[in-house]
């Protein structure tokens, strides 16, 4: 009898067992870390792939402020600067109130639509032809232009549909 044989049989068959165990457990571990390693390539390379979208979505971003910076009128407040600044003034207030009838609209406005517009927020209008008043304010104002039978916000493009029809007038009746 062998020498192997012997430690075989004094042993048993349960250290031949244990170490056959210990080979399986081994294996699932070496298996298991290297199915991770594949999920953290896989995950890195998500990483990797997110920031390439984030520097290009930066990048584009950034070329469109400075777009934007070009476009907008060369003033930095909402309304144009004037020599004067009376922020209790009719015009002033017509035309701060005006910016934001039109902005909200999303289109150009006509004088009617902003005579409503700014009665209906509460602007006292004291005038005997309140849309006349309203039209000589706009049409001075360097921060809005007639565009499409209304005024728009000089430098922002027209949206798409914004389109308007001249409103139509009944003749007065000759009673």
């Amino acid at each position: 009898m062998s020498d192997t044989h012997a430690i075989e049989t004094a042993a048993g068959p349960s250290l031949f067992e244990t170490l056959g165990s210990l080979d399986r457990e081994i294996a699932r571990h070496r298996a298991a870390a290297e199915t991770l390693k594949r999920q953290a390539d896989a995950l890195l390379e998500r990483v990797r792939d997110h920031e390439n979208v984030t520097s290009e979505l930066t990048e584009a971003r950034n070329k469109l402020s400075a777009l934007n910076v070009k476009v907008q009128p060369q003033h930095s407040a909402s309304t144009a600067p004037r020599k004067r600044v009376r922020r209790n003034s009719f015009a002033w207030r017509v035309r701060k109130h005006a910016l934001e009838l039109i902005t909200n609209a999303g289109r150009p406005l006509g004088r009617a639509e902003l005579l409503e517009g700014l009665i209906s927020i509460g602007v006292k209008i004291e005038s005997s032809r309140p849309s006349n008043a309203i039209g000589r304010i706009m049409w001075g104002a360097s921060e809005f232009e007639y565009k499409n039978n209304g005024y728009w916000i000089v430098g922002r493009p027209l949206p798409e549909g914004s389109e308007r029809t001249k409103r139509y007038k009944a003749p007065k009746s000759d009673d």
